[in-house]
């Protein structure tokens, strides 16, 4: 799979449907833009799990929101970026973000991933690339929705079966000299 047909599967991954608003009370955290741009109103329950997970990374929330363009889709976090945070864990309550559609975890120092981000249904992009990943955590399998895989850099050595689980699943980017699931073979690209 070449790079221009990732970037075509992520921009259609843009366009798709918008995650529908909350339908419950209106408890929302409204987060003022220092640029004048509109406020952006995050759920409550969302706002706190991304509070959790970001005080892991060193960064704070209401500045993470602020600087980050298009994260917050009615009151729903769609997109979360840690990518090179040196994070080594990340918190349980990520799995609480149940709109996210992309999780970049890129390049930080991780060995395991929660089982809460098995929760995390809605979820099309995941990178896992540059961390200390020696096999493919298991709950990848409950991401069914999951359409662009990055795994990277990672120790891991191949990829397990269950992933030919996932009926989404178009691709898949791992380094070289990983062995990959024969169903996959055509969908890998290798770097």
């Amino acid at each position: 799979m070449t790079n221009s047909r990732l970037e075509e599967l992520a921009r259609r991954q843009r366009n798709r449907e918008r995650p529908a608003p909350y339908n419950g009370k209106n408890d929302y955290v409204k987060i003022d833009q220092q640029d004048g741009r509109e406020p952006i109103k995050i759920l409550r329950s969302e706002y706190s799990a991304l509070e959790a997970t970001l005080k892991v990374a060193g960064k704070d929330v209401k500045e993470y929101l602020s600087e980050t363009e298009e994260v917050v889709e009615g009151g729903r976090l769609v997109k979360l970026n840690l990518n090179e945070c040196k994070m080594k864990r990340i918190p349980e309550e990520i799995g609480e973000l149940t709109g996210l559609r992309g999780l970049y975890l890129y390049g930080n120092q991780l060995a395991t991933l929660p089982n809460s981000i098995g929760k995390l249904t809605q979820l099309h992009i995941l990178f896992l690339g540059g961390n200390q990943f020696r096999e493919m955590p298991a709950f990848i399998s409950e991401l069914r929705q999951l359409e662009i895989l990055e795994f990277m850099g990672n120790p891991a050595t191949e990829l397990p079966n269950y992933i030919v689980k996932l009926p989404e699943l178009r691709g898949i980017l791992v380094s070289k000299g990983v062995k990959v699931p024969d169903k996959f073979q055509g969908k890998v690209m290798f770097i």
